[in-house]
């Protein structure tokens, strides 16, 4: 990529960022030439990577309700933390919730008894709810934002206290908001990688379609905790040796392995 290049990529970035409207194919090619010269990776290689084909503008908003009387933990396909390397998020010894297990109890059934499966309703003494925007600034270890897009902005992003970001809904932090986080020092779970649980459950359903051979919910729990822990610890690792952040070292690990495909299958103009 020429200087001239360069320097077009980072001002389309540059522009987004701001707030100005970006056509989705034009960002796109901006990510590709600078992840791809981070990288090292020739132009014709970033070139066939660009093609129109290998676009696809995905917006879709996603309101998520959780049922606590059924939710279990492999359903939940958020990652675990880093199994090993350095530098792992912060950790403070956890909170303990004063509610009794007879409280537990009765916020259950009243999720179960609700039509929508919600809390909103909940009423008890010492109970209160709190306002979205308050949530989001609580003083907590790990923050969960799993409902609507562009929750954390420019604006909430510097008041947030949670070490640990793992972002379950899609694109719920702006591009503004992901930079004061980074520069925070704020450990986030990309999108990408965090809620990418149901996809991979999908994807079992449907060889076990074709296979006729179904398996055990515990055994199907199993494989996605296996396969979720082995990408974040390599979402993990490649982010430390390249020394970006975790959604920078996701577009990376990602066109890396476009570009090593497109390689082995020899497709070339």
């Amino acid at each position: 990529m020429t200087p001239e290049q360069a320097r077009q990529a980072q001002a389309t970035v540059e522009r987004a960022l701001q707030g100005a409207e970006v056509n989705p194919s034009e960002m796109f090619r901006a990510q590709v030439d600078l992840a791809g010269e981070k990288l090292g990776y020739p132009a014709d290689i970033l070139e066939m990577v660009k093609r129109p084909e290998r676009v696809l503008e995905v917006s879709v908003p996603v309101g998520i309700v959780c049922d606590p009387t059924k939710l279990s933990a492999g359903e939940t396909g958020a990652p675990d933390p880093p199994l090993h390397g350095d530098d792992p998020p912060p950790h403070r010894p956890p909170a303990r919730h004063p509610g009794s297990r007879r409280e537990h109890q009765a916020l259950a059934a009243h999720v179960a008894r609700s039509p929508q499966r919600m809390i909103a309703g909940y009423a008890v003494p010492g109970v209160r709810a709190l306002p979205g925007p308050e949530i989001l600034t609580l003083d907590v270890d790990v923050l969960v934002p799993a409902a609507l897009e562009g929750q954390i902005t420019e604006a909430n992003a510097g008041r947030i206290k949670a070490q640990v970001i793992v972002e379950r809904a899609n694109g719920p932090t702006t591009p503004e908001a992901d930079l004061i986080l980074e520069e925070r020092g704020r450990v986030v779970a990309p999108d990408i990688l965090a809620n990418a649980g149901g996809v991979i459950v999908s994807y079992f359903e449907g060889v076990q379609n074709l296979q006729d051979f179904y398996r055990e919910e515990e055994e199907t729990n199993e494989r996605l905790s296996a396969l979720m822990r082995r990408a974040f610890q390599g979402l993990w690792d490649y982010a430390k040796k390249h020394n970006v952040s975790l959604r920078t070292a996701a577009f990376m690990m990602g066109l890396e392995r476009v570009v090593e495909a497109i390689r082995l299958r020899g497709v070339f103009p």
